[in-house]
């Protein structure tokens, strides 16, 4: 199922980058509801393969329980995300507002647990917290590592475009 997820927005990310060039014929339109949706696939999927390589990466004795136990666990978390993506698109300000949040800070975490899994490695650190306390540091390192993958990105994007809305391709 996750790889499902990850082929999807594969597919539609190259077919949505290859509009910018004169002459490509896209396989179809892309458009922001389809990028919602392999977006939040994406999303399930990283934070589901992401948490587990987190935990037996930098636990000293990893907790043994999959972030996922069973078909009804994953159905459920299919259900709350088609849920969601349909609040998305109702387009109510003070949703859009909270769900917006909750993606800036999910992107930090996800980049933050990465950039943690990565200092704990490049330290020789794996397994080696048995505390909370004793993932502090490489959080903060995570975090900072993931300012500085958004800054840069936002970063180009201001280089590439002069303005930190982005661009339109298609109107």
């Amino acid at each position: 199922m996750f790889g499902l997820f990850i082929v999807a927005i594969g597919i539609d990310g190259l077919n949505s980058y290859f509009t910018l060039f004169q002459g490509y014929k896209p396989i179809y339109e892309p458009n922001n509801t389809l990028r919602l949706i392999t977006g939040m696939g994406a999303g399930l999927t990283m934070f589901t393969m992401v948490l587990p390589i987190f935990n037996v990466t930098v636990w000293y004795k990893p907790f043994a329980e999959a972030p996922l136990r069973n078909f009804k666990e994953l159905g459920l978390l299919i259900l709350i995300t088609l849920l969601v993506i349909v609040t998305v698109l109702l387009k109510l300000p003070a949703l859009l507002l909270i769900y917006g949040l909750i993606s800036v800070v999910g992107v930090l975490v996800m980049f933050g647990i990465i950039g943690s899994v990565l200092f704990v490695t490049i330290t020789r650190r794996d397994a080696s917290a048995v505390q909370w306390r004793d993932v502090v540091i490489p959080a903060l390192v995570g975090l900072t590592f993931a300012i500085l993958v958004v800054g840069s990105i936002d970063a180009l994007r201001y280089y590439l475009t002069g303005t930190w809305e982005g661009f339109t391709v298609l109107e």
